[in-house]
């Protein structure tokens, strides 16, 4: 009985060993999309955020295709800001987008160590915030 089903497990076994790798690969690709992460601490600026992500997508940028975004929703007090861009970068960002001047200045301390971006709006004196 095995010498009869042997020639079928090898076939199943190859076809498995070829589709496989097809399979990582797209799930590769999935993670490879650069990530933006959002800091913010008020509602009042996701309207912000959706100026931003749409001024993305005018440029090709398109969610879930071409770019990710991280975003754990606003943190709803300024104390907050640290803790959250501490998680932020747990995710490993490729850019931060942060909303304010608070949270750029929370983004600026936190990544003083690495070369990760940060693009901020809106900001009214950045170089007094410093």
């Amino acid at each position: 009985m095995l010498k009869k089903s042997m020639p079928a497990l090898l076939v199943l076994l190859l076809t498995c060993g070829c589709l496989w790798p097809a399979k990582l690969t797209a799930a590769e690709k999935k993670t490879d999309l650069p990530v933006i992460a959002v800091l913010l601490y008020s509602n009042h600026f996701l309207e912000t955020l959706e100026g931003f992500k749409a001024g993305l997508r005018e440029r090709g940028y398109i969610e879930g295709e071409n770019i990710s975004y991280l975003f754990k929703g606003p943190t709803k007090r300024i104390e907050a800001l640290d803790v959250a861009m501490d998680h932020l970068l747990a995710g490993q960002p490729d850019l931060i987008f942060a909303v304010t001047t608070p949270a750029a200045c929370a983004a600026k301390r936190a990544t003083r160590a690495n070369n990760i971006p940060v693009v901020f709006a809106p900001v009214n004196d950045p170089i007094a915030a410093g």
